[in-house]
C-alpha cells in the first residue's frame, strides 16, 4: 500500500497536465464537466481521470491500516495541489453518484444525493435575503426540479445543487450565482460576471436592494442594518449610482494598523487582567468601569450609499488608494449626483455612506478595508480594569469630530519590547464644522499610542453603522463588544491584546429579529 500511495502521489504531481485547483479560477470545479459537447471531451475525460486517481489515493490514505498519527503526518507533507485533489475526492464521494456511463459525455448520468436539501436551502436563502423576484424564481425552481434540469442551468447551479463545492471562498458566489441563474428575469444577465475572483464586491438588482459580500467593506459597514447569511450581507439600501442591475467592485486601501509577530507573542502579557507581574497588587489600581446603556443617541440616520467610479486597482498589490481624501474628515455636504443608465457592466467604485446627524449631512468615505472583531463573551460581569488600560469614551454622534486617532503601522516595523509602548502619537482633537449640541468631551491620545477609543453605539443600528464607517474612513479596525455578552473592561483588554485602538459598544439587538 505504501508503494501504491507513492505511485499515486507521483502521478498526480505531474506538472502542466492535471487541473490545478490551487488556482482560484479553477475552484468552481463543475465548469470542467458542465459542458458535455464533443469540443470539451478531452477536458471532460481528464477531469474524471484526475478524480479517479484522487479517490484511489484518498482511500489508501484513509485505510484502517493507517493510524491517525500516520494519516495526519502524511497529509501535512502533501503539496497543496494534492490536498485540493483530496478535498475534491471527498466531496464527490459524499455528494454524487454515477448512475450510468458510456463512451460519450452525453451518456453519463449523475445522481445528486443532496439535491432536495439544496433546493430547500436556496428557497430559504432567497426568502431571508428578500429576493426581489422571489415568486417567479421559486416557480422556476419548482418547474426545473420537476423536469430534472436544475443542474443543467449553469456550472454554478450544478455546483450548488450537487454540493460539489470546494473549501475556500467559492461558496458565497456559488449560492448567489445559483439563485441568479434560476431567476428567469432577463435583468439577471447583467449579473452574470459575479465571481469569487473579485471578492470585495456587491450588486444592485432591479433598483430594489443591494447585496454585498461579507468580505467587502460596504458589507462590513452596513451589516448592522441587514442580515448576514452564506457570506452575503443584505438586503441593503439601493443606490442611485448603479444601474438598475449592476455589479460594483469596491476599491479600498489596506488598514493603517497591523498586528505584528512580536505583538502576537506578547498578547497574553499585554492583556493580563492583573497588569504587569508584581509581588503586590494594590486594590486602588483597579477600577470597576461601566457604561450607561439607557443614555441612547437617536439623532443618527443613514441617508444614502454613494459609489463613485474609480480606476481598477493595481494588479501587483490587489488594491490601490481610494481617491477620496483620507487625511481629514470631509465636511458636511449634499447628496451625490445620480449617474443615469439602465444597464452597465461591472465597474470599480469608491464607496461612501452619508449620514444625517442632528439634521446635518456627513459623508464617510470607506477608504480602508478594516476588520471588525466580535468580542469574546465573559461571565460574572462587570469586571474591574487595571489602571494602565487607558481609554476614552465618546458618543456615536460625536465621533465625526475625532481626528487622527491612530498612528499608522508600517509593514515590518520593529515593536519595542515591554508591557506598554508609550510613544508619541498625533493628538486627537475635536474639530471641523461642529455638530450643534452638548459640549464635546476632552478626548486626547496624550502621547499614548495604545489608548483605546470606546464608541457608545448602542441604540439604533445606524449608530453602529456610523462607527464602522468612521473606522473605515480612518483605517482603524475595531472590537465590536455586545454588552449583553461581555463587559467594557474585557472589551478594552481584548483591544490591547489585538493592538486595536477602537471598541464599538452595541446592545446586540439584531435588526431583523428572529422572523
Amino acid at each position: 500500500m505504501d508503494r501504491q500511495i507513492t505511485d499515486l502521489i507521483m502521478v498526480l504531481s505531474r506538472p502542466d497536465y492535471w487541473i490545478d485547483f490551487t488556482i482560484p479560477r479553477n475552484q468552481v470545479v463543475t465548469r470542467f464537466i458542465f459542458d458535455t459537447s464533443h469540443a470539451n471531451h478531452d477536458q471532460y475525460e481528464r477531469f474524471f481521470h484526475q478524480l479517479l486517481l484522487s479517490i484511489e489515493l484518498d482511500l489508501r490514505i484513509s485505510s484502517r491500516y493507517h493510524s491517525d498519527w500516520a494519516k495526519e503526518k502524511l497529509l501535512q507533507q502533501l503539496p497543496p495541489s494534492l490536498q485540493w485533489n483530496l478535498a475534491l475526492a471527498r466531496r464527490w464521494k459524499d455528494n454524487i453518484r454515477v448512475d450510468a456511463y458510456g463512451k460519450s459525455a452525453e451518456q453519463v448520468k449523475l445522481r445528486l444525493k443532496l439535491k432536495n436539501r439544496q433546493v430547500r436551502m436556496l428557497k430559504r436563502f432567497a426568502g431571508m435575503m428578500k429576493w426581489p423576484n422571489y415568486a417567479a424564481t421559486i416557480a422556476s425552481m419548482k418547474q426545473r426540479e420537476a423536469d430534472g434540469s436544475l443542474a443543467a442551468i449553469s456550472s454554478h447551479a450544478m455546483a450548488f445543487f450537487s454540493g460539489l463545492v470546494l473549501p475556500g471562498p467559492t461558496f458565497p458566489f456559488t449560492i448567489m450565482n445559483a439563485l441568479i441563474d434560476v431567476d428567469p428575469d432577463r435583468a439577471t444577465d447583467d449579473l452574470s460576471l459575479l465571481t469569487h475572483l473579485h471578492p470585495n464586491c456587491g450588486f444592485q438588482y432591479r433598483n430594489s436592494y443591494t447585496y454585498w459580500t461579507s468580505t467587502s467593506i460596504v458589507g462590513k459597514v452596513l451589516a448592522p442594518t441587514c442580515r448576514e447569511l452564506a457570506g452575503w450581507v443584505g438586503p441593503a439600501r439601493p443606490t442611485v449610482d448603479l444601474s438598475r442591475s449592476q455589479i460594483a467592485r469596491i476599491r479600498t486601501r489596506r488598514p493603517r494598523q497591523c498586528l505584528s509577530p512580536e505583538h502576537a507573542c506578547t498578547m497574553a502579557e499585554r492583556s493580563d487582567p492583573l497588569g504587569p507581574p508584581a509581588e503586590v497588587f494594590p486594590v486602588k489600581e483597579y477600577k470597576l468601569v461601566s457604561v450607561d446603556t439607557s443614555d441612547i443617541v437617536d439623532t443618527v440616520r443613514i441617508e444614502l450609499l454613494s459609489l463613485r467610479p474609480a480606476a481598477a486597482p493595481s494588479a501587483s498589490t490587489g488594491a490601490s488608494p481610494a481617491s477620496a481624501g483620507s487625511g481629514s474628515l470631509p465636511p458636511p455636504s449634499a447628496s451625490a449626483t445620480p449617474i443615469p443608465g439602465s444597464s452597465a457592466p461591472p465597474g470599480w467604485f469608491d464607496a461612501s455612506v452619508q449620514f444625517a446627524i442632528d439634521g446635518i449631512s456627513w459623508p464617510m468615505c470607506l477608504n480602508y478595508d478594516v476588520s471588525f472583531v466580535s468580542s469574546w463573551p465573559c461571565s460574572g460581569k462587570p469586571h474591574p480594569l487595571f489602571f494602565d488600560y487607558v481609554f476614552d469614551t465618546v458618543k456615536a454622534d460625536e465621533i465625526v469630530n475625532v481626528h487622527d486617532w491612530a498612528t499608522p503601522c508600517s509593514p515590518g516595523a520593529a515593536i519595542a519590547a515591554g508591557y506598554r509602548n508609550h510613544t508619541k502619537s498625533p493628538t486627537v482633537r475635536f474639530g471641523g464644522a461642529g455638530i450643534p449640541g452638548p459640549r464635546y468631551p476632552s478626548v486626547s491620545k496624550g502621547g499614548d499610542d495604545e489608548k483605546v477609543l470606546v464608541v457608545e453605539a448602542f441604540g439604533v443600528p445606524d449608530n453602529e453603522v456610523l462607527a464602522r464607517a468612521w473606522c473605515s474612513h480612518w483605517g482603524l479596525s475595531a472590537i465590536v463588544a455586545n454588552l449583553s455578552d461581555t463587559c467594557l473592561a474585557c472589551a478594552v483588554r481584548e483591544a490591547y491584546a489585538a493592538t486595536i485602538t477602537v471598541v464599538i459598544l452595541v446592545d446586540g439587538q439584531p435588526a431583523y429579529g428572529d422572523d
